[in-house]
């Protein structure tokens, strides 16, 4: 498991949740999304800035079983808070878990059935830990180089097929009640240097993913379009740059692309 930004989880959490779950209302069980803005708003209102803030920042738990990160309880407004665990693959940290067949195999398989009880098995795990958001599953990398570390997460450098993976997962994971977060979004196709770091002092830049209009739509884009059409709950921003701008910080990326 990869240590991840603190300003990555806030907005991948603060800012994603709202701007996902508010995708193609239309297209959705209204009642249900106007229930769910009722009952969000009604916990809202019973907050002070400081929990607000609380809320959207979280706390990191590395290397803690059972959550890697955790927005934390507020007694006085009966929310019981959220755990957040790795990974698109299977249950990161814990013990007693299975050991699933990769992305990269799963969708070798061409069979969308298997990938849906693949997800599901996944997802009956994660619940059982008491883990409320899976991160994942992962569509980025897509797998750009053959070498790229974390190509087995994902599903196929094939953008249609990884698409249709992402979605029976997402469905499987989801009819467990476990929450996704559909990750990482976008172009994240290297792990050497794919955020700042700092070094003797200064601060040294994260790789830039330089990609075209057309090639984020029809490649590293799609099979988020996917996630989204099947409900993903959240959609995790990577860490690199894609273009010359951090993707967190993208507002082409985040408000039109996405």
């Amino acid at each position: 498991m990869k240590s991840f930004s603190l300003p990555n989880f806030i907005i991948s959490i603060g800012i994603f949740l709202p701007v996902v779950l508010g995708a193609n209302l239309t297209e959705r069980n209204s009642t249900k999304w106007n229930e769910a803005i009722k009952r969000a708003e009604n916990l809202l209102s019973q907050l002070n800035l400081t929990e607000k803030a609380t809320f959207v920042t979280g706390k990191l738990s590395i290397g803690v079983a059972p959550c890697i990160g955790n927005i934390l309880p507020i007694d006085h407004a009966d929310f019981k808070g959220i755990c957040m665990q790795d990974g698109p693959n299977g249950i990161d940290i814990a013990d007693l878990v299975s050991v699933f067949p990769a992305g990269l195999t799963t969708a070798a398989s061409w069979d969308k059935g298997l990938m849906l009880e693949r997800a599901k098995a996944i997802g009956e795990e994660f619940r059982g830990k008491g883990i409320n958001v899976a991160l994942g599953p992962s569509s980025g990398p897509l797998g750009r180089h053959a070498l790229g570390g974390r190509n087995w997460e994902g599903f196929s450098v094939d953008p249609y097929l990884s698409g249709v993976a992402m979605e029976q997962t997402v469905l499987g994971i989801q009819s467990m009640g476990v929450q996704t977060c559909s990750k990482h979004f976008l172009a994240n196709e290297q792990e050497l240097q794919r955020t700042y770091t700092i070094v003797d002092g200064k601060r040294v830049e994260g790789i830039s993913s330089n990609v075209g209009d057309r090639a984020i739509r029809e490649l590293y884009a799609w099979p988020f379009y996917n996630a989204i059409k099947a409900g993903t709950t959240s959609i995790m921003c990577s860490y690199n740059r894609v273009n010359g701008t951090y993707v967190c910080e993208n507002e082409y990326l985040l408000k039109t692309v996405l």
